[in-house]
């Protein structure tokens, strides 16, 4: 009975077992740090490519933020009256867009750098670093301007506030020139569809008129920064660099060396 133990235990089959088990378990662990490497490969290029775009991502999610804004506040907030229409349309219109250009220059990071350009270029004649700070300033604004300028080409596009500031508030389907059901009877002499037509016209035309503006000025301004931006040309190191580098490399060769002879000598010893 012991024989037959001793020979099913130390059989050939069971070798094999063994042998395959281990190799799977091999190749289990090779598969897993496969993906391990995988993953952090795919986290690093994600982490590259939200650094290099993520200016991009934050003006792509302040349009986006406008674009939320000016819905909110077209359908709960504005209700034009019908006295003192103008100055409340002109309001709507104008008052979250200067807020709005405000707050992108306080944050702007690099309006706080327009002070030190003087200070790291003193060797540079005052007018190179006059024309460079002005140029900087103009890019600052024209980021900060981002925001305010989807606010007014979406205000002008959907018509609300321009029509409230110089028509009041829009003609419901119903009104005529003989009945009151307009919000604003009293005025209905002054007050009619065509007109109404027309200002939503005129403020449809500013919209597109302020995109396209917007864009060209973008552009340029893309463009120009290009073009004087000075090109990074790769710099040959000096002799005295290499020198200094072999210099370092003989030294460390030196002191593995010496480490090396006072090991064997303590070994004779």
């Amino acid at each position: 009975m012991t024989s037959v133990r001793h020979t099913c235990i130390y059989s050939p089959c069971k070798v094999q077992l063994f042998r395959t088990y281990f190799k799977h378990n091999q190749i289990y662990s090779a598969a897993r740090g496969s993906v391990h490497i995988n993953m952090n490969a795919l986290f690093s290029s994600a982490a590259i490519l939200f650094r290099n775009s993520k200016r991009s991502l934050l003006y792509g999610s302040m349009a986006v933020l406008t674009i939320g804004l000016e819905e909110l506040i077209e359908s709960v907030v504005f209700n034009c009256p019908c006295e003192g229409h103008f100055a409340y349309g002109l309001a709507f219109l104008w008052a979250p867009a200067l807020l709005l250009f405000l707050a992108g220059i306080l944050v702007d990071r690099d309006l706080w750098k327009l002070s030190r350009i003087s200070n790291k270029e003193k060797t540079q004649t005052p007018a190179y670093r006059y024309v460079k700070t002005l140029l900087a300033t103009l890019h600052v604004f024209i980021r900060a301007g981002i925001a305010p300028v989807a606010w007014l080409v979406l205000s002008f596009l959907q018509q609300q506030y321009y029509t409230c500031a110089y028509f009041g508030p829009l003609l419901t389907s119903d009104v005529t020139e003989s009945n009151t059901t307009d919000k604003c009877h009293f005025k209905l002499g002054s007050r009619s569809r065509e007109l109404e037509e027309s200002y939503k016209t005129y403020s449809q035309i500013v919209g597109w008129s302020l995109m396209l503006i917007a864009v060209s000025v973008l552009f340029a301004s893309v463009c120009i920064r290009r073009c004087i931006r000075k090109a990074k040309h790769l710099t040959i190191p000096s002799l005295e660099y290499y020198r200094h580098v072999e210099a370092k490399e003989a030294l460390a060769h030196f002191h593995a060396t010496a480490k090396e002879i006072a090991k064997r000598t303590l070994n004779r010893a």
